[in-house]
């Protein structure tokens, strides 16, 4: 088993991806290897609003989980976007 960080650009860039390795059409693929969307993610600047809330920022990219159950699929589609 492995779990593995991915980062893509955006939404869109994630949806690509996907179409293009055909997850959505292998339901062999699909017992192998879990896909959990995280997608945007916010850091707090340190900083607190008028409510005493703090202030969140956007980071760049749109984040997903992978967990590859059988190590014998190559996780090598994915090298492109695991974050280090």
């Amino acid at each position: 088993m492995k779990d593995l960080t991915l980062k893509f650009a955006d939404r869109a860039d994630f949806s690509a991806f996907m179409d293009s390795t055909g997850y959505y059409d292998d339901e062999s693929m699909q017992d192998d290897i879990l896909i959990d969307v995280i997608g945007n993610v916010y850091k707090e600047t340190g900083e607190l609003n008028e409510d005493g809330e703090p202030v969140c920022v956007k980071e760049d990219g749109y984040f997903v989980n992978v967990r590859i159950i059988n190590d014998v699929k190559t996780p090598s589609i994915f090298d492109e976007y695991v974050v280090a």
